[in-house]
């Protein structure tokens, strides 16, 4: 066989593989489709402080707190044993990072802060 001929051969079913996986973007750009552009996401953030000695604390990042046109906020919560938690905001970038913080008595101080939103491509 012609190893020309094969490894054309090779790259066309290749691409067309790659191009068969790949979403309808005919559909995403149609006239009254803006809900099928926006993508929803939930991020789990875990910690767990191994060996605490004194009082503990930790800083999750979160995502953009303030709503745009190409990410809007469907809330968070979030379950541990802190004694203490808050959300700081940065009201200039709209960043934010959630803190909580543990006493010295605590042997296994742990959070888990589940954020969800949706993004679309900025317009």
């Amino acid at each position: 066989m012609d190893r020309r001929a094969f490894l054309k051969t090779g790259l066309g079913v290749s691409a067309a593989a790659v191009l068969e996986s790949l979403p309808d973007m005919r559909s995403a750009g149609a006239a009254g489709s803006d809900a099928a552009r926006w993508r929803a996401f939930e991020v789990t953030t875990r910690a767990e402080i191994i060996s605490p000695s004194g009082v503990s604390r930790a800083w999750l990042p979160m995502p953009l707190m303030p709503d745009t046109d190409y990410h809007k906020s469907l809330g968070h919560t979030w379950t541990g044993n802190a004694a203490a938690t808050r959300i700081y905001r940065d009201e200039k970038y709209g960043a934010a990072i959630f803190y909580a913080e543990w006493g010295a008595d605590e042997k296994n101080p742990s959070v888990e802060l589940v954020t969800r939103f949706t993004t679309r491509a900025a317009p």
